[in-house]
């Protein structure tokens, strides 16, 4: 198994807590772990050629410019721009390159009979990247989608969650959280809300970044799920 954009790692941990050998790769562990450089790929190319048949290729893509709070920076999906936004801005060429990088990765996994699953915020736009809708439309297995909300898994706020890819695994994830709960929940600093010439600006706060970790509960909830299907292939 392997983990791209394991972040503070924690369920590349839990993975390997439960005896599953799992490798985690992102930029706060080592500078060469940079997908958008020459080896920073054939690093990630290695790792995904080390994964045996059945096993689980994970990532959990920058999402930074592909969520609505950044589309009036990012212009993906505005007039005249298209999904490829504002390509003068580095988080969307960089995040344009990740996502064509990542989409050989995927494919390499479908080509050897390896799971993948990528994980990004409910609003992000990523799957209707080209470079991803490709992999999505014209790889061998079926597609599986799940929405969900990480405060199910034990998460400081409710963060409504996608969850795309070819492991079956995914639908086994709850999708549920009651409104009532949903509402109790804390979203301080996740947004901040300013008037510019009379209309309203929201941009992310302080928390938004960190609210991208995964708990404890969620990497437990991955390893049990990889441990019960493992062997089973499409």
């Amino acid at each position: 198994m392997c983990e791209l954009f394991c972040g503070q790692g924690e369920l590349t941990r839990q993975c390997r807590s439960n005896g599953i050998d799992c490798r985690g790769l992102d930029l706060l562990k080592n500078r060469y772990h940079d997908l958008t450089t020459p080896e920073g790929f054939m690093i990630a190319l290695t790792k995904v050629l080390r994964i045996r048949r059945s096993g689980l290729f994970w990532s959990g893509n920058p999402c930074n410019s592909w969520i609505w709070i950044s589309s009036s920076t990012t212009r993906r999906n505005a007039d005249n721009w298209g999904i490829f936004g504002n390509e003068d801005v580095e988080c969307v060429r960089l995040g344009n390159q990740v996502a064509a990088r990542w989409a050989l990765l995927a494919l390499v996994c479908t080509i050897m009979n390896i799971f993948w699953v990528v994980e990004q915020p409910q609003s992000s736009c990523l799957r209707d990247c080209p470079y991803v809708s490709h992999v999505l439309l014209n790889l061998g297995p079926p597609a599986f989608f799940r929405r969900m909300w990480m405060a199910t898994f034990g998460h400081w706020c409710a963060k409504p969650t996608q969850l795309f890819g070819t492991w079956p695994a995914i639908e086994d994830f709850d999708g549920y959280l009651p409104r009532k709960c949903r509402l109790l929940l804390s979203s301080t600093g996740m947004y901040m809300k300013e008037i510019i010439n009379g209309k309203t600006r929201v941009t992310g706060g302080k928390r938004l970044k960190s609210s991208g970790a995964y708990t404890k509960q969620f990497g437990q909830k991955v390893a049990s799920l990889f441990k019960k299907n493992r062997g089973k292939v499409t």
